[in-house]
C-alpha cells in the first residue's frame, strides 16, 4: 500500500515535471520566433518608409503636371465654387442650429408648463384639503 502510494506521488511529480519542461520548450520556440522576427523588423520598416515615400513622390509629380495646365479662369473657378460650397455650408449649419433652439425652446416650454399646471394643481388640492 505505501509503495502504491509512493508510486503514485513519483508519477505524479514526474508528470508535473514532464509538464514544466514542455512549457519551457514552448516559451523558448516562441523567444526563438520574436527574435527571428526582430532581426528583419528595421528592414521592414525602412522598406516601408521607402515604398510611401516614392508613392508621395508619384503623387506630388502628379498633382505638380496636373495644376501646371490649368489656366487662370479655371483657377478662380475652382476658387468660386469653393466659396459658394463653403457659403453653402454655413446656410445649412446656421438653419441646423436654428431649428434645434426652436425644438429645445419647444420642450423646454412645455416641460415648464407641464410643471407650474401640476404644481398649481397639488396647490389647489393641499387648499382644499385644508377647508
Amino acid at each position: 500500500m505505501i509503495e502504491k502510494y509512493r508510486l503514485n506521488r513519483l508519477q505524479k511529480l514526474w508528470d508535473g515535471i514532464r509538464g514544466h519542461l514542455g512549457k519551457e520548450k514552448s516559451a523558448g520556440a516562441m523567444m526563438r520566433r520574436c527574435l527571428d522576427r526582430m532581426q528583419y523588423f528595421d528592414q521592414a520598416k525602412a522598406f516601408q518608409h521607402w515604398q510611401q515615400q516614392v508613392i508621395s513622390m508619384r503623387t506630388r509629380a502628379g498633382e505638380n503636371r496636373e495644376h501646371a495646365t490649368k489656366n487662370f479662369s479655371h483657377i478662380l473657378n475652382r476658387l468660386i465654387k469653393r466659396r459658394l460650397a463653403s457659403a453653402l455650408q454655413d446656410m445649412r449649419l446656421r438653419t441646423e442650429r436654428r431649428d434645434f433652439k426652436r425644438k429645445f425652446l419647444r420642450r423646454m416650454l412645455m416641460h415648464a408648463g407641464s410643471n407650474r399646471l401640476r404644481y398649481f394643481w397639488e396647490r389647489w388640492n393641499d387648499l382644499v384639503k385644508c377647508e
